[in-house]
This record gives structure tokens, sequence and C-alpha cells, in this order.
């Protein structure tokens, strides 16, 4: 009802609420729009402190009407990465209920902060207690003061909190409704969790033209894939093109080049970090308080941008170490995590990546291989059993390059891989979908150059995968060479000729 009376005809509106009221005179949210229409201040509650609302905010009508949904039923979380969001759709909910309660306090919940000084700063300006109280009785004040209030006549939005368990002591009782913002998902027993995720591809558009009008769809999409449709992404990224008039093309190189540079580039007023600055701060947060999750983190940086099963990480942590650092990085809100395993947003990857050093990366490169060599199921690719297996581990040994390799086990593996999508006959698709790889029909014969290398390297012998890929002839393997063009099949023939049979 209050967004109806915010953006229509206000007569027309105060006219619809005294309909409904005769009708149902007790419903209190019509009594709170009531009390809204008749703030002294207008718009604005007559205690309050709120960030300034950022102007030309990309709307998201589903998760407002989520919070206006189950805030009068308790507190609500907004969960979600770094990134996404949460923040701002806080401050932006705050601002468009502002004159529905007769108190609206933002509290910084973030590491280091005083929860505690900050609501005896609203216990204050309250007349809850006077400034000479201790905090502990100012913020006991406050709570009994909201005890005896009307309900959900105050607004308390607490940011960046990290744990429920951190966060409870400090919760208001009834007379207030409470919203949290935080990256950790955990919070079943204290609050409903709103998940706060990445755009739909539509809103990532609309940003993207509120910066850069004359963006053609094609390539805002493009833009919109390549930054994960992440909104502080998308806003630096925006922000950046339009201050320097550069060309969508020319900072989609960079990005590629120079993730780290390019992504910690300052954004437009109203975001007080950059994304690389956040990933790396969380990073170091996670590095000093569990070593054990910040080492898989940098591990799962260099695997693909899909989910990491359960068993890759068991391998890459370790068993007495996976489950702990799991809960970390789900808490930390890095990751999501499930029973599935552990996924990660493409650009918290490539940040990473690209902050770590190169004997860094060659080290962990080392330990992730290691670990996809030994989570790949030992029987044969045509046994149906391993089938799901294999379908979780390919994107993960794609992300090692295995035609460009060194290991032999890594290129065994990825032979065996082959074996099992020629099998499977889904290499056509397979291939189509990479976005450097070859077409069924359309590789060259630049691969024969590296047959002989490859093979003398200690490669599995090519007549397993010949006598696979023979079965189905002119298939495409679904493996592409990135820097040669073509696939790899047996990474001795283009894709689409015949491999012989072995005699």
């Amino acid at each position: 009802m209050w967004e109806y009376l915010q953006h229509n005809d206000r007569a027309a509106g105060e006219r619809l609420l005294a309909d409904l009221l005769s009708d149902h005179p007790d419903d209190p949210d019509l009594r709170q729009t009531e009390r809204a229409l008749e703030a002294p201040h207008g718009l604005r509650s007559p205690v309050w402190r709120i960030p300034p609302a950022a102007i030309g905010n990309v709307d998201r009508p589903a998760l407002m009407g989520r919070i206006a949904q189950v805030l009068p039923t308790g507190p609500v979380a907004l969960c979600g990465i770094g990134g996404a969001g949460k923040t701002r759709l806080a401050v932006e909910y705050a601002h468009r209920h502002a004159s529905a309660y007769g108190a609206v306090w933002w509290v910084d919940a973030g590491p280091g902060q005083s929860i505690g000084g900050q609501l005896a700063e609203l216990a204050v300006a309250v007349n809850a207690c006077g400034p000479a109280s201790s905090v502990p009785d100012a913020v006991a004040a406050l709570h009994r003061r909201l005890g005896e209030a009307s309900p959900r006549s105050h607004l308390v939005i607490f940011d960046n909190a990290q744990t429920p368990q951190d966060l409870a002591p400090w919760l208001p009782g009834t007379g207030a409704d409470v919203l949290i913002t935080s990256r950790n998902p955990l919070w079943i027993e204290t609050a409903v969790a709103v998940t706060v995720g990445v755009f739909p591809r539509e809103q990532s558009h609309e940003l993207l033209r509120r910066w850069l009008p004359s963006l053609d769809p094609a390539t805002a999409d493009r833009v919109a894939a390549a930054l994960g449709d992440l909104p502080l992404a998308l806003a630096q990224g925006a922000y950046v093109m339009a201050a320097q008039g550069m060309p969508a093309d020319v900072y989609l190189d960079a990005l590629d080049r120079r993730t780290l540079e390019v992504l910690d580039r300052p954004g437009p007023a109203g975001y007080p970090a950059t994304l690389a600055a956040t990933i790396l701060a969380t990073t170091q947060q996670l590095a000093e308080s569990a070593p054990a999750a910040a080492d898989l983190l940098r591990q799962c940086a260099l695997l693909a941008a899909e989910t990491v099963p359960t068993a890759l990480l068991r391998q890459a942590a370790g068993e007495a170490s996976v489950w702990p650092a799991l809960e970390h990085l789900g808490r930390f809100g890095i990751a999501r995590i499930d029973q599935r395993g552990l996924l990660l947003h493409r650009l918290t990857q490539l940040v990473i990546r690209d902050w770590l050093t190169a004997a860094d990366r060659a080290a962990l490169r080392d330990r992730v291989v290691s670990a996809v060599v030994a989570c790949a199921p030992g029987d044969l690719a045509e046994m149906p059993a391993t089938w799901s297996r294999w379908a979780e581990l390919r994107p993960h040994v794609l992300a090692l390059e295995p035609a460009e390799a060194s290991e032999p086990d890594l290129r065994e593996i990825a032979l065996r891989l082959v074996r099992y999508q020629l099998i499977r006959g889904e290499s056509a698709a397979a291939a189509l979908a990479q976005p450097s790889g070859c077409t069924p029909c359309g590789a060259t014969g630049s691969d024969r150059s590296i047959r002989r290398p490859l093979l003398r390297r200690g490669a599995m012998p090519a007549r397993w995968a010949m006598s696979a890929a023979s079965t189905r002839p002119g298939r495409c393997c679904g493996i592409p060479l990135r820097r040669s063009g073509g696939c790899w099949a047996t990474a001795t023939r283009p894709c689409c000729a015949p491999l012989p049979r072995s005699r």
C-alpha cells in the first residue's frame, strides 16, 4: 500500500486507504500506512540515520516484495556474496518505507564495529535514556522502550553482520522491524534468510543502459556475461566505460588481461569499496582466521566457475580439513556451499588468480592437478556408474587446459574424458558450449603439429582413445585446443577426421 502511495496519485491513494480501513479497521499494515501519512517529516521518520539512497538504482521488485512480505513476521537476513547488492537493497527499503516508522536506524555490524555503542546512540535519540548512560544500560533501556512501543514502530538495520551468535545479544524484541545484511547464509534460528543473488540478465542490461544509453543489446549481453551479472561489478564497469569514454571491446579486453587492476577501479558514488578490494579483504580475513579454508579457496580459483564436487574438495583439502574449511567459506560468503559442493563466482576466481604470484599459481596448480587425478573414476569410462562423476569433473579438467599440459597423469585423465564423451554421444554439444573450442565440423589440421610431442611426453596410448573415437567417426571430442585451434580428440588428429582403428 505504501509503495502505491509513493509512486501513484497521493489523493487517490488516500481515498483507497480510507475505503480499505472502513472494511478492515484492525489491519496492522493499513494502520501503519495511516501513521506514515500523518508523520510530521513527510517521507522521513523523526529519528533517522540511514545512508543516502542511490540515484538511478535498478529496482528489484521481487526482493523488495519478499522483504515486505516476511518482515512483519520477524527479523529478515539478506544473504549473498560480496557485490550482490545487499546493502543497497536495505538502504532502498529504508527510504521507501521511512515514514512508516517512528525511528529508522542504521547499525554497522561489521568487524571491529561497536554495535552496542550505535544502539546506545539510538536509545538516546528515542529518549530511552540519557547521554551519560553506559552502553549496557542504554541498550537495556532501548530494549525496554521497544518492548513497550507499538508493533513495527521502529526499523533497525544491521549491516554486514558476521554471525547469528555475534548479533543475537543486540537484537531488539517486539516493537521493531529488524533487517540484517550478511554474507553468512546460516540465520535459520535468528531470522528468515532471503538470498540476494546476481541480477537477472534483463536487469544487468537496464543498469548498463542507464550509464551507457548507446550500448547495443548484443554488446550489453557480452559485458553482462563477462561480469557475471554481479551488481557491483556491473556498476563499476559501466562507470569506468562512461567516465573514460572507453569502448566496451577495449574494456572487455582489459578485464581479460588485467582483471585485478580493472576491478579495483573506483565506481560511482555509493559504492564504498571496489569489487577487487572486497574480494581480497575477505580473502585476507579468511587467511587469518581459517588458513585451511583460504588454501582451499585458492585451489578452487584455478578450477572452472562451476560447482566443484564434494569428492574433489575432499581430495584438495584432505578429509580432516574439508568440512571446517567449507563451513568457513560459507560463513564468509565468498562461495556458495551446498550438498553438491562449492561454487565460486567467476570474478572471484579471476581476482584471486590475478592476485597470486606466478610461483604460487604454479605450486597450487600441481596440487590441483593431483586432486583432480585422484578424484577421477578408476573404472572404464563406458561404465554408466561413472558417468555422473565424469560429468561433474569435466569442466575442471578442461579448466586445467590438458591439451597444453605437461603432466602425464592429467593427459591420461583427459583421454578418459574423451572416451566418456564419445561413448555418451555428448561431444558435439559439449564442444559448442566452449567459447574458444571448435565446432563439430570446423576443425583444421593445426593440431597435427603437436601429435608426436604429446605422445612422446607420455600420454596414454593413442590406440585406446582412437578405438573409442573410431566408433563415432567425424564426432568432435569437445576438448578444445585453446592456442592452436581445433579440438583434442586424441591430441593427434583434427576432430572431424575419422580415426583409423588400432591394429
